[in-house]
């Protein structure tokens, strides 16, 4: 889906250090897959950053990334949605336009709620890979486990999540198939301020790292947000945002900027193709 291009912005407060350590764990993870974390886990069920009033079929979508060490990188996606505007499938292409992976949807009877998705992929060195995901949720409807296994179906990660009474991740255990400990994520949130506090901890136990965001980046009430007449956030603490719209209020064209010492340096150019059901 969408998730990893439209992420949390999160204010990292870590040393260069901790930023080592915790990239070298968060390979490790994903490694051989998509791991869960609680960003993914707040967004699991999340609608597409479309207009209900307009039902839609497919989004082609053009990514251009402005790397920090002055790289250019290019991303396409084709996403084809079911009635509920949530993605049944995914196709992502490399520069060339070469299919690099694929991703299916499993939804329950109402088209909203996720119950698993299968992600392949395709590798110069390693060939095809094929590896699912399933979801479990609990009597109050809240996210509470995801087993994902290899395409020979054996277990390889078992994610664990608690949830507040609002019915966000409060804590998130990640283990191999055989239980063994990847890392924990415990967070704390600050409701009538809208951020939230993410600690890390690695296998042994020990914090390694701690985050602070925003909880959710289209709250009216937040005095950080600004949002235009479309309802689209253009500006927060540390991004700034610029659209272009459709004649149905859908966004084909968006810029993202960093805002460094009170400069906007340009992160990434979205355009999107979107074909509506009628």
């Amino acid at each position: 889906m969408f998730v990893d291009l439209l992420t949390n912005e999160l204010n990292y407060h870590l040393n260069t250090t901790t930023m080592k350590y915790i990239t070298l764990l968060l390979c490790f993870i994903t490694a051989t897959g998509y791991a869960q974390n609680v960003s993914t886990a707040l967004n699991l069920n999340k609608s597409e950053d479309l207009r209900s009033d307009y039902p839609v079929s497919e989004v082609t979508t053009h990514v251009t990334f402005y790397n920090t060490n002055g790289t250019i990188e290019k991303k396409k996606y084709v996403a084809t949605l079911n009635a509920q505007n949530r993605v049944i499938s995914e196709q992502r292409f490399n520069e060339e336009g070469t299919l690099t992976e694929r991703l299916t949807w499993q939804y329950d009877s109402t088209g909203v709620k996720n119950m698993g998705r299968k992600l392949e992929r395709w590798h110069k060195l390693l060939g095809y890979t094929c590896e699912t995901s399933f979801h479990e949720y609990d009597a109050k409807e809240y996210l509470v486990k995801t087993v994902e296994k290899d395409k020979n179906q054996q277990i390889f990660r078992i994610t664990m999540m608690k949830n507040d009474e609002q019915g966000n991740t409060v804590e998130l255990i990640t283990t191999d198939g055989k239980g063994n400990p990847y890392g924990m994520e415990q967070v704390a949130y600050d409701y009538p301020n809208n951020t939230m506090t993410t600690q890390y901890y690695n296998n042994n136990g020990e914090m390694i790292s701690e985050t602070l965001g925003k909880i959710n980046y289209t709250n009216n009430d937040d005095s950080d947000i600004q949002k235009n007449k479309q309802g689209d956030v253009i500006q927060s603490s540390d991004y700034a945002y610029e659209y272009k719209y459709d004649k149905k209020g859908n966004w084909t064209f968006k810029t993202v900027y960093k805002i460094k010492l009170g400069k906007r340096v340009k992160q990434s150019e979205t355009g999107r193709r979107i074909k509506y059901s009628n």
